[in-house]
């Protein structure tokens, strides 16, 4: 008995086990014998089988390839537009180079990368005119330059980027400093500052940078006498832990210098740049560790102060240079005075007070090592006055809360508050 079947299988065995929809064999009809029907019908139901495999398989690869990268290419563009643009606008006027060059934003987890340039091996691949890819797994992921395949990148972590745009693009152009600071000979130790987060340590460098702020809002006469406070406080504080000159100089090469240039250049104008540095050196977070994250608070006011007092200062900076003295070097003649004394002006029986305080606030913080202790301690070997945890926690750059109203004045109008009395 002759009976008649669909032949929806393939013609041939290297096209079996795939499902072939266009193929006119699908409507072919054969007619075959009976003792073919057994196996065709078997064959049949392999097929049906296969149907609803290979549409979950399909359906599988079309929502993959919906899913979006880990980082948003479209954002990703328009901030390396944009780091481009805050370079652009320095122009190479502060260290003559631009800030701008390999740069490569990272998502930690999945270590996807999206870079403005190729790099030398061709691992990422181009995306119109970003670059992506995978960072292999050697490469240390965190916010700082990176020798990748013979050459200095850039490196952002994609999370942490701000979204506030002028914390932003200060952040923008500090990392990228970091990228072209061995070019400029500033490669300077950054050992942390350990003395800073005593009791002490703490009150003398806020008196520091309250004066440096005063010193940032006052011109003629008072500028200077509050630079003069400035420097008497922070002569005072390394007199109380000897050997914190080096370490601290250090580090304010090593990142204040980096900080300063992203503030001056990230900020919109110098007027900016400036109250944002008044905001941090009066308002600094009472429950942040100082023990690094000072660098980021003096630099700018010091290079600020340098770039009106001392012009052509940048020429002269090296790796062991000292902010202090230079601009200790723009004051006239010597003056005698006593720190205590001074430190009344700038309420240092407050400052202590919240010595106190920070020191309870800081020690209770989840997951953080933080030391503040009565000063002096007893100095272990290369650390001034205190003792080294197993690891010191910093706040990174953060945004700042800007002075109140009152503080924010017209140039040419007296204020009362000043400091610098």
């Amino acid at each position: 008995m002759m009976r008649a079947f669909l032949d929806a299988s393939p013609s041939t065995g290297k096209d079996r086990g795939q499902v072939n929809f266009l193929s006119a064999r699908c409507l072919q009809v054969r007619i075959l014998a009976p003792g073919a029907v057994m196996a065709v019908g078997a064959r049949l139901r392999a097929f049906r089988l296969q149907v609803p495999i290979a549409l979950i398989v399909l359906g599988f690869a079309a929502a993959h390839a919906q899913t979006p990268p880990p980082i948003d290419l479209a954002k990703a563009r328009a901030y390396f537009a944009e780091d481009r643009a805050v370079s652009d606008k320095d122009d190479g006027r502060l260290w003559g180079v631009k800030l701008y060059g390999a740069t490569f934003f990272v998502d930690p987890g999945s270590r996807f990368v999206v870079a403005n340039e190729p790099d030398p091996d061709g691992v990422l691949h181009a995306d119109g005119d970003l670059y992506i890819g995978m960072l292999p797994q050697s490469v240390i992921v965190s916010n700082a330059p990176v020798e990748w395949e013979g050459k200095r990148w850039t490196m952002l972590m994609w999370p942490y980027i701000p979204e506030d745009t002028n914390v932003r693009r200060v952040m923008f152009a500090h990392e990228s400093f970091h990228r072209i600071q061995p070019a400029l000979h500033l490669m300077a130790p950054d050992t942390p500052s350990l003395h800073l987060d005593t009791v002490e340590g703490r009150l003398w460098i806020q008196l520091e940078w309250r004066a440096l702020a005063a010193a940032l809002v006052e011109k003629g006469a008072a500028q200077t006498q509050a630079i003069r406070d400035a420097i008497l406080f922070r002569t005072h504080r390394r007199e109380l832990f000897p050997g914190s000159r080096e370490i601290e100089d250090g580090l304010e090469i090593a990142e204040g210098i980096p900080e300063y240039t992203g503030t001056v250049v990230g900020e919109p104008d110098l007027a900016s740049a400036r109250w944002r540095a008044v905001g941090r050196l009066t308002d600094p977070d009472q429950t942040a560790t100082f023990v690094r994250f000072f660098a980021y608070i003096s630099g700018p006011p010091y290079g600020m102060l340098l770039d009106e007092r001392l012009p052509g200062w940048r020429l002269k900076l090296a790796a062991r240079s000292d902010l202090g003295d230079l601009l200790a070097s723009t004051l006239p003649g010597h003056v005698a005075a006593s720190a205590e004394a001074r430190a009344a002006v700038y309420s240092a029986a407050a400052l202590r007070a919240i010595g106190s305080v920070a020191g309870q606030e800081a020690g209770a913080h989840p997951g953080s090592k933080r030391l503040i202790v009565p000063a002096p301690l007893a100095r272990r070997p290369g650390q001034p006055g205190a003792e080294a945890r197993p690891r010191d926690t910093e706040r990174p750059a953060h945004p700042c809360r800007r002075p109140d109203p009152p503080v924010l004045r017209d140039e040419g109008e007296p204020h009362s508050w000043s400091f610098a009395k």
